[in-house]
């Protein structure tokens, strides 16, 4: 097991081989012996001196989905790219798409529930109020409707802002923050047509001050919520919490502490990985020199954490900020990136308990790369689908996809 050097200048049309399907990871049965595939140049689609940013990566086609904003420099607005790719990492035919001009996100969410047939982008915005949240439905080839300003929903709380978009029965929900002295967050319903009805907006988190807080999908499009607050009494301890929620919004579980006192807690993620789930996150070395190890907690399906441990495999580098984690084959993956000067992407197959199954696998680079400035995993129909982009700040830079396969 180990990574492939070479890499392929270009990215073809979408292979023979790769048909689509569910990007399943149940059929599967007993341990993956993992292997790292070919890398792929995404080379964009507009001008060669471009830099692309990753917005986000979700499953699709049984490959994947990564959507791209593409800055060419100048006072012109960067492009939203839509990459439809298969399990092998390459495009499919016309794979590539193109969203309306002026649709222009810095940050983005990207919804696909094939079940419900919803498909969706969400331009992100803070809750400051002072930008408008966006929507581009999507069909099922990821070709997007014209763009609309998403209406917030009148009564109770103020709201401002937009994060975390995600499919379900009903049409879309995402995250969007209270204005008020006591603060918090609600979720918001919109139909399958990306209209607001009446609705309740339900409190999924409150408490002052604003924190940092993430939403992570969970099976039957319930979710879990994670954020991280000063450890009481310490402006430099921060504690990590976690509470699971349904799918209309209703807490399941009591909010449960992951992690006390902790340095520098960032990055944290949760999958799910029968009978429960599992959080990850990157934590802060307390003695100099100072660099971050990546941590694991097992939760049980009541939400209720059991033990945790430090992954001695992964350490991240200092400044990497590019911890991702994806349940495939039955297994979860842990994506990260390591070193000093050439920061070398790595992912690590992990069990239930967060023992490794096998040793971490290098991830090829370009030729020339050094840094990489984004990671994402996806689970597809023959394993995974790692899509990282490189040299942050550079015009060019390069998007890269490496498939991962669970061979039994």
């Amino acid at each position: 097991m180990g990574g492939c050097p070479s890499t392929t200048a270009g990215s073809a049309a979408g292979d023979a081989g790769d048909a689509a399907g569910p990007p399943g990871d149940a059929p599967l049965q007993g341990p993956c012996r993992w292997s790292v595939g070919e890398a792929v140049v995404l080379e964009a689609p507009g001008s060669p001196s471009t830099h692309r940013a990753l917005l986000d990566l979700q499953p699709a086609e049984g490959g994947a989905w990564a959507l791209f904003s593409d800055d060419a420099g100048g006072a012109r607005q960067p492009d939203t790219v839509l990459e439809r790719l298969t399990p092998s990492g390459r495009r499919r035919e016309g794979g590539v798409v193109r969203f309306p001009s002026g649709f222009a996100p810095e940050a983005a969410s990207l919804a696909v529930d094939e079940t419900y047939r919803r498909y969706a982008v969400l331009a992100e915005a803070g809750g400051t109020g002072m930008e408008r949240c966006s929507l581009a439905l999507l069909d099922s080839q990821g070709r997007p409707s014209a763009p609309r300003s998403v209406t917030l929903p009148a009564g109770g709380f103020s709201l401002a802002g937009c994060r975390y978009l995600q499919g379900g029965a009903q049409g879309f929900t995402f995250l969007s923050e209270q204005v008020r002295a006591l603060w918090g967050v609600s979720m918001v319903q919109l139909d399958p047509a990306g209209s607001t009805p009446s609705q309740r907006a339900p409190t999924v988190f409150e408490g002052y001050p604003p924190v940092s807080y993430a939403r992570f999908p969970l099976p039957d499009r319930a979710f879990a919520l994670l954020w991280s607050e000063p450890a009481m009494g310490s402006a430099s301890l921060h504690r990590l919490l976690l509470r699971l929620f349904n799918a209309d919004g209703d807490a399941r579980a009591e909010r449960v502490e992951l992690r006390g006192n902790g340095l520098t807690l960032r990055r944290p993620s949760v999958v799910s990985l029968p009978p429960g789930m599992v959080a990850l996150w990157e934590e802060a070395d307390a003695d100099p020199p100072r660099s971050f190890r990546i941590v694991l907690r097992t939760v049980d399906a009541a939400g209720l954490p059991g033990a945790s441990r430090a992954l001695s495999e992964a350490r991240a580098g200092g400044s990497s900020d590019l911890l991702t984690a994806v349940t495939a084959g039955g297994e979860l993956l842990a994506g990260y990136v390591t070193g000093s000067g050439v920061l070398s992407p790595r992912v690590l197959p992990l069990g239930p308990d967060g023992g490794g199954m096998a040793g971490a696998l290098p991830l090829p680079l370009p030729a020339g790369a050094t840094r990489v400035e984004a990671l994402r995993l996806s689970p597809t129909q023959t394993g995974a689908l790692a899509v990282f982009t490189t040299d942050p700040g550079a015009f060019p830079n390069r998007a890269v996809a490496v498939p991962l396969t669970c061979g039994r």
